[in-house]
């Protein structure tokens, strides 16, 4: 064969590869692996879904774009302690997110960095609190253990509040019962029966500790008397008031 023959066939060789259809395999974009990953976390296939993530981290220059999906299916995979750094990178960009502050919470808990995890809480009942906030704190306060800063939280709860609803009487009545404090159980469940004197779940509970509930048996909620809302011996309302 000519050599300028020989020549033509090894360049045609080479470039078969691309001139067929399905031959060259064709990188993927950053939006296919993102859709990948997604679509492999509602699968339930969470390792999967993690090595696409860090796939698309690999050709992404921000982390926050893969932060929130990878943070996500290692606490599917129960790790939660390589969850929090992703996870405290999306909490840190949009603290007001409820979704990213929930996933973050459940790393911190789940690593059992307990004491991170009520800084944070504590943290976000300054800026400034709320009764949902001081009763996150309170109930997590309980769960590791630490019943002065849950009792702290949930008495501020009650504060902010003004005594104008349930629930954070019947929080600290339920803190002051696990603690066996009959006592400081039973006045609070008095109050939170002052915004229903007929409801039934808390007069079971009034019953549990010895007591007799109903209508006299209530108390206003002390709150809302320092307040000047409501005094001492204020009525409560009747079924058909309510609401």
């Amino acid at each position: 064969m000519p050599r300028n023959h020989t020549i033509a066939a090894v360049v045609v060789i080479a470039l078969l590869p691309l001139l067929l259809p399905g031959c060259a395999k064709r990188e993927r974009s950053a939006g296919e692996i993102r859709e990948s990953a997604n679509n492999a976390y509602d699968r339930g296939e969470y390792q999967k879904s993690l090595a696409e993530w860090n796939a698309y981290a690999e050709i992404h220059p921000v982390p926050l774009a893969s932060d929130l999906g990878r943070g996500k299916a290692l606490l599917a995979l129960e790790r939660p302690g390589e969850a929090i750094i992703p996870l405290e990178r999306v909490y840190r960009d949009d603290p007001r997110d409820e979704e990213k502050l929930q996933l973050l919470i459940r790393a911190l808990y789940g690593a059992g960095e307990h004491e991170r995890l009520i800084t944070l809480l504590r943290d976000r009942t300054r800026q400034p609190g709320t009764v949902e906030e001081y009763l996150r704190l309170g109930q997590y306060a309980q769960e590791v253990g630490d019943p002065d800063e849950a009792e702290r939280a949930l008495l501020a709860a009650a504060r902010v509040d003004r005594g104008l609803s349930i629930e954070p009487q019947l929080k600290l009545a339920e803190f002051y019962h696990g603690l066996g404090d009959t006592e400081a159980a039973l006045e609070r469940y008095a109050m939170a029966l002052w915004f229903d004197y007929t409801d039934e779940q808390v007069a079971q509970r009034i019953r549990s500790l010895g007591e007799t509930p109903g209508r006299t048996f209530v108390r206003v909620p002390r709150e809302a008397v320092e307040e000047g809302i409501l005094a001492p011996d204020a009525a409560p309302p009747e079924p058909e008031q309510r609401g």
